[in-house]
């Protein structure tokens, strides 16, 4: 196979895959089978478009105000804006040129930008892949060493952590690149990559740069969701002991045990409903709000509930959590068909034209369906974003 088919966000033309494709058949089998072709490559090239607008124009957002406002800048969020100036990237490389390459029907563009969109494919797309997996790394270190995490885990650490896996993506996907480059011959109007002479090494960098980040994603989050949910119950394991434990409230409030576990009695007169000198009784009318002390104190407060005691309270899982949640879901419906796809046509030499456009057009989507989901679950992001449209009221 004289093809590395790269399965990324802005992965190779349909013109090297949708067009040319059809079968030595004859009559009007022909006719149906080229107006089928025709209406998938102007789906895919027209989706394209869409995709290009819509991935750049709502990365962009996110990329601003993470510049714009300083308060922005948190550890968690420099993986975000990792993931979303990846998408960036891709939607001004891959992304327009594959639309002419779809236009045209072959590789119009020249060696150099050949180079460059073969770099966007494999490097950059595998950089976006890996940024899910920090992502995914940096919820593992949450929830398993949260106190660790809280020390150490700071902006300039996430910086240092995105900057070195940018590095190594580069050291292990730029020699296919290069190499397959080198390599290709002369006349070459589909821009590939030629991995005969590197099989093993091109194998390598798609398996690393491509199926592992999502099979690490999608197996790691069921272990995360296991730890949330039993720091959730260990908190309320211990709200219930420290309500029980260290303090007690009786209904009226004539009687309180301290944390320490001591107990403070007003008198006997207290509890025989008698009124003590200077002490009013609770059954007395208040002067402050002419209402009776036993119409606001005869309900004694639910102790057994956690939110009594809002400092104690077993969160749920916060935003980050959430925002990993909806990002895994998306990464399990929008990478895995692309991922058999190209798998099996490395593998077997697989090929189905309607399977390609199908998951050629669902991956695409996902470049603008991440940062909807930043938006909708990051409180902060979202705040920041809708004011950049609001007018400033006239002074």
């Amino acid at each position: 196979m004289n093809e590395f088919d790269a399965p990324v966000n802005g992965s190779r033309g349909t013109n090297w895959s949708l067009k040319g494709a059809v079968g030595d058949t004859s009559g009007y089998g022909i006719a149906l089978l080229a107006a089928s072709q025709n209406i998938w490559v102007s789906i895919v090239t027209w989706f394209t478009v869409f995709s290009f607008c819509a991935s750049l124009s709502l990365n962009l957002l996110i990329t601003i105000v993470f510049l714009k406002h300083p308060h922005l800048r948190t550890a968690f969020n420099v993986y975000i804006f990792n993931l979303c100036a990846t998408e960036v990237m891709i939607a001004v490389t891959a992304m327009p040129m594959n639309f002419v390459s779809n236009i045209y029907g072959y590789w119009p563009g020249g060696a150099f930008l050949c180079g460059l969109l073969q770099y966007s494919n494999l490097v950059i797309g595998a950089a976006l892949r890996y940024g899910h997996v920090l992502i995914s790394c940096n919820r593992l270190w949450a929830v398993g060493s949260p106190i660790i995490y809280r020390q150490r885990h700071t902006f300039r650490v996430a910086t240092g952590v995105v900057l070195t896996v940018w590095m190594l993506l580069h050291f292990v996907q730029l020699p296919v690149v290069v190499t397959g480059r080198m390599t290709v011959r002369a006349a070459d109007p589909r821009c590939i990559l030629n991995t005969d002479s590197q099989y093993e090494m091109s194998l390598a960098a798609h398996i690393l740069g491509f199926l592992f980040p999502e099979a690490f994603v999608v197996l790691t989050y069921p272990y995360i969701l296991y730890k949330i949910h039993r720091r959730y119950l260990l908190k309320r394991n211990r709200i219930s002991n420290f309500l029980l434990n260290g303090v007690g409230i009786l209904a009226g409030g004539n009687r309180k045990i301290s944390s320490g576990g001591s107990e403070h009695h007003s008198s006997q007169a207290n509890e025989t409903n008698t009124p003590v000198a200077g002490n009013r009784d609770m059954n007395a009318r208040s002067p402050s709000n002419g209402r009776s002390a036993s119409s606001q104190f005869g309900r004694s407060p639910d102790v057994s509930s956690p939110s009594y005691f809002p400092h104690f309270a077993a969160r749920a899982p916060g935003n980050h959590d959430r925002v990993m949640l909806y990002l895994v879901v998306a990464i399990i419906i929008c990478w895995t068909p692309n991922h058999v796809f190209f798998t099996m046509q490395r593998l077997y030499n697989y090929w189905n034209p309607i399977y390609f456009g199908v998951q050629y057009c669902i991956f695409y989507a996902n470049s603008w369906i991440n940062p909807i989901i930043c938006y909708l679950t990051l409180h902060k992001i979202r705040i920041a974003i809708n004011g950049l449209f609001k007018r400033k009221k006239a002074a």
